[in-house]
C-alpha cells in the first residue's frame, strides 16, 4: 500500500511545527514570557554561594580574585614596602600592581561551561530542521519527486533560522566585546587613580 505524498507532506510539516512548538509557546504564554524577560533582565541577583574564605600567610590558600595590596614606609628606610602576608608585587611601567600566586595546576579537567537553555533549546530547533531536511531528502530518493515541495520548504526554513542564528551569535559578540572595552576602560581608570 503506498501513502499519498500529500499526506507524507502533511506529516512532515506537522513535524516541523511539533519542533517549533515550545518557541511559539514560550513566545506568547504569558508565565513563559515573564520568565524570559527575567532571564534577559539587567537586574542584579546576588549570587547564593558564597566563596571559601582566605587563609592568610605568604600564598593564600583561596586567593581573592583580584588582590589589593597597601604598602607601608619602612622605617629604617623610608621607602614603600610590601607587607610579609601579601606576594610580590610586579612592576609595569612603573607602577606597582598586585599579582595573585599563580594556582598549582592539577591534572584535572577544566570545568564544562553550562549554557543557558536558550542555547539548548536553538540547538534543538536546528537539529529537528536538520532532521526533517533529510527524512524529505529521503523521501524524494525512495518514495516520489513530490517530496521536492516540502524539502524546499523545510530547506528554506532551516536557512532562514541559520541565518537568524547567525545574527544572535554576532550581536552576542559585539555585546561581549563592548563589556571588554568598558572593562578594560575601568580597569585603566581604576589604576590611574
Amino acid at each position: 500500500m503506498r501513502v499519498p505524498t500529500s499526506v507524507l507532506l502533511a506529516v512532515l510539516a506537522a513535524a516541523g511545527l511539533l519542533a517549533l512548538a515550545p518557541a511559539l509557546v514560550r513566545r506568547y504564554d504569558a508565565t513563559e514570557r515573564l520568565v524570559a524577560e527575567r532571564a534577559q533582565s539587567t537586574a542584579r541577583v546576588l549570587q547564593r554561594r558564597r566563596r571559601r574564605r582566605t587563609v592568610p600567610g605568604r600564598r593564600p590558600v583561596h586567593p581573592p580574585r583580584s588582590l589589593v595590596v597597601t604598602l607601608s614606609e619602612d622605617t629604617t628606610t623610608g621607602t614603600l614596602v610590601v607587607p610579609v602576608s601579601a606576594p610580590p608585587a610586579a612592576r609595569r611601567s612603573g607602577r606597582l600592581r598586585a599579582v595573585p600566586p599563580a594556582p598549582k595546576r592539577s591534572r584535572r579537567r577544566p570545568p564544562r561551561r553550562h549554557h543557558t537553555p536558550a542555547v539548548y533549546r536553538r540547538r534543538r530547533v536546528l537539529a529537528a530542521l536538520l532532521l526533517l531536511n533529510i527524512v524529505e531528502l529521503v523521501g524524494v530518493l525512495f518514495v516520489s519527486p513530490g517530496f521536492w515541495v516540502g524539502f524546499g520548504v523545510t530547506f528554506l526554513l532551516l536557512a532562514v533560522y541559520v541565518v537568524h542564528l547567525r545574527g544572535r551569535a554576532l550581536a552576542g559578540r559585539r555585546r561581549r566585546r563592548a563589556r571588554a572595552r568598558e572593562a578594560a576602560w575601568l580597569a585603566a581608570r581604576q589604576a590611574e587613580v
